[in-house]
């Protein structure tokens, strides 16, 4: 069985299509696993509200909903909102973290079974990374310049998030943004846990071996970039601020749809948006 956990925040204020999301995670856990959300009570719009009422709208029994105190003004909001949505999953399941513009392939559920029961058998490692594709203003196409792109997806029970020890600033307060993002899966010393990557390491070589990889094996999908004026509203009102709190410096990320001019490239695989 498996808990996805999440993080939910200022839907309606940063647009966020988080009905989508919600019925692709609600489906992938089925009536026997969960999907569990972690909701600030200080956010710009009524996120607790509405996911409510979608839960009711769906009957989505499998989503489970949780109030927390955290405030972005916190350089460790984005990990703790994640590790209370975590230690709020059955202990009994293993564990995938998601964000709310992120999305599986539905019709991948047996093979991430199959990972899942390999896992729990394991004493080796805690956690599986798993690949992201990231399409890029066209859910046919993706940055030419990005390589292989993972994360520390599946776990099991134990662990927790937040930031890695060695991403931590003399001040003991701020990280760099880039060793950490602030969401690593650590141990109790907030040392990362032992993690096996599924994918070969040829695939760090190339794009193509990237994209040949994920033909045949697992991956998610990560919609964020999907939508040009989207991420930069996002940016604008949201990220920004928070990159810089976690950083203890200001951080530019790009505030117009022209910063995010790329070039981009086919992946070549083959999925339908609209039925998962």
């Amino acid at each position: 069985m498996f808990s996805i956990y999440t993080t939910a925040f200022n839907l309606e204020f940063l647009k966020f299509d988080y009905d989508h999301s919600l019925s692709n995670f609600c489906k992938f856990a089925g009536s026997d696993g969960e999907v569990v959300v972690a909701i600030p009570r200080l956010t710009n719009d009524n996120t607790y509200e509405l996911l409510l009422k979608w839960r009711n709208a769906n009957k989505a029994d499998n989503l489970k909903l949780f109030l927390c105190n955290f405030t972005p003004d916190d350089p460790e909001y984005d990990g703790k909102l994640k590790n209370f949505s975590l230690q709020h999953c059955n202990s009994d399941n293993i564990m995938i973290q998601m964000d709310i513009d992120e999305i599986f392939i539905l019709s991948q559920k047996d093979k991430w079974e199959e990972y899942a029961k390999f896992l729990d058998c394991q004493n080796n490692f805690e956690c599986f990374m798993i690949p992201v594709l990231e399409p890029y203003g066209d859910i046919s196409e993706i940055r030419e310049d990005h390589g292989v792109k993972l994360k520390f997806r599946m776990h099991k029970v134990g662990p927790k998030r937040g930031v890695v020890d060695f991403a931590k600033l003399p001040d003991g307060i701020h990280h760099d943004i880039n060793l950490s993002d602030g969401t690593e899966i650590v141990n109790e010393q907030n040392q990362l846990v032992k993690n096996h990557k599924i994918i070969n390491e040829d695939c760090y070589e190339s794009l193509d071996n990237y994209l040949e990889f994920l033909k045949n094996d697992i991956y998610t999908l990560h919609l964020g970039y999907l939508n040009f004026e989207k991420r930069v509203l996002r940016n604008n009102l949201f990220w920004q601020k928070m990159w810089s709190t976690e950083a203890g410096e200001e951080i530019l990320l790009p505030s117009s749809v022209g910063e995010l001019n790329f070039p981009t490239v086919k992946h070549g695989l083959i999925f339908n948006l609209t039925s998962i």
